[in-house]
C-alpha cells in the first residue's frame, strides 16, 4: 500500500513537471492559430517578465553572457541594464533588467521582435527556448502579439468577424472609430488570462487603417504588447 502511494505521488509530480515544461508560450499559441486558419503573419513580438531577488542577479548576468547577449551602454551601478542578441537581421532579442530598490529586487524583461517566421528554423527556436528556460521560472508572465499581412484581405469588418469566429471570442469590450477598431475578449484557445473587474480577458484584436489606405491587423494575448 505504501509503495502504491509513493508511486502515485511520483507519477503526479512527473506529470506536473511535464505539463509545466510543455506549456506553449503565448507567441506559439498565436503562431499555431494563424497557421491553422491560414493567416499570413507579417511580424510578431514576445515579452516575458519576472521579478527576482537581488541575490540572483549574478547568476542571471552569467547566463545572459553565456548566451552571447551583448551589453548595450551599461554602466556600473546602473539602475537599468540592457543586452541584445540578433538571431538574424530580422529577429532581435533584448533583455532589460530594472532595479526595484524598495524591495531589493530586479525585474527582468525579455523582448523578441521581428520576422517570427524565422522561428520555423529549429536551431533558432531551440536556442531561444533554451535561454528562456535558463532564466525564467514557472512564475513568469508572457505576452505576445502578431501582425497579419493584408494580402488577400479585402473588407476589414468581414476579416475581424472571421477572426472572432475562428477564435470563438466572447467579446467584453469594443472601441471603434472611423479608421480604428480594438476588441477585447476571452477565448478558450489561449491559456493565459488576466483579471479585469469581475471578469477575465486573454485576447485583443486591433485594426488600423493608415493614410495610405493600408490596414494593419494585430492579435495579442493576453493583451496587445505593441502600440496600435
Amino acid at each position: 500500500m505504501t509503495k502504491a502511494i509513493i508511486h502515485t505521488s511520483v507519477l503526479l509530480t512527473l506529470l506536473s513537471v511535464l505539463f509545466s515544461v510543455s506549456r506553449e508560450s503565448t507567441l506559439q499559441e498565436l503562431i499555431n492559430f494563424a497557421q491553422e486558419n491560414q493567416y499570413a503573419v507579417a511580424s510578431g513580438e514576445w515579452v516575458v517578465k519576472e521579478t527576482f531577488s537581488e541575490a540572483m542577479l549574478s547568476d542571471i548576468l552569467a547566463n545572459i553572457e553565456q548566451a552571447n547577449f551583448i551589453a548595450i551602454n551599461n554602466k556600473e551601478q546602473s539602475e537599468v541594464l540592457r543586452f541584445e542578441r540578433k538571431q538574424t537581421n530580422n529577429l532581435i532579442e533584448t533583455v532589460t533588467i530594472f532595479t526595484r530598490e524598495h524591495n531589493n529586487e530586479r525585474l527582468v524583461i525579455y523582448h523578441l521582435s521581428g520576422d517570427i517566421k524565422e522561428l520555423e528554423r529549429k536551431p533558432v527556436d531551440k536556442k531561444i527556448n533554451s535561454f528562456i528556460g535558463t532564466i525564467y521560472t514557472n512564475e513568469k508572465l508572457d505576452y505576445a502579439c502578431i501582425s497579419l499581412s493584408q494580402n488577400g484581405i479585402i473588407d476589414t469588418r468581414y476579416f475581424i468577424t472571421d477572426l472572432k469566429a475562428n477564435l470563438q471570442i466572447r467579446e467584453i469590450n469594443r472601441l471603434e472609430e472611423s479608421n480604428f477598431v480594438v476588441i477585447t475578449g476571452y477565448t478558450e484557445q489561449f491559456k493565459q488570462s488576466i483579471p479585469i473587474e469581475n471578469d477575465k480577458m486573454n485576447v485583443q484584436i486591433a485594426s488600423r487603417t493608415g493614410a495610405n489606405g493600408e490596414t494593419t491587423f494585430i492579435i495579442g494575448t493576453p493583451i496587445l504588447t505593441t502600440e496600435y
